[in-house]
């Protein structure tokens, strides 16, 4: 349980599709579609133009790995959002783990790769 201004509150209440009309906008993360086992693509259609971030990380059975290492075909997904015309923002959410290296010159490498599957698969 999470606390708001000293009062508990349940940070996932609003986390259902019954609840998704009464914001103007949402946050779609992709690696927790994955662990819900819908296709984002779907989340992003079901959103209905609501979307204004997305939250862009794979899954291996660990979440927020590289956008381009894991099980979620993230390629269909950016070039899905993309010929819907979406215009948000759109961060790769990772973390050191996902990197598995503590090598900056290697981190720096797994970013850029990630940049440019964003940026390939955004223009299509």
């Amino acid at each position: 349980m999470h606390r708001f201004l000293g009062w508990p509150i349940n940070a996932h209440v609003w986390n259902n599709l019954t609840e998704w009309p009464q914001f103007d906008h949402l946050t779609l993360d992709t690696t927790h579609c994955a662990t819900w086992r819908v296709d984002p693509r779907k989340v992003y259609d079901r959103a209905d133009g609501r979307v204004s971030h997305i939250h862009l990380s794979n899954f291996d059975g660990r979440q927020h790995r590289l956008p381009h290492q894991g099980k979620l075909k993230l390629d269909r997904f950016l070039q899905h959002v993309a010929a819907a015309g979406y215009e948000g923002d759109i961060a790769v959410e990772t973390g050191p783990e996902a990197m598995e290296t503590d090598d900056e010159a290697r981190v720096k490498e797994n970013l850029a790769a990630a940049l440019a599957f964003c940026r390939e698969n955004l223009s299509r």
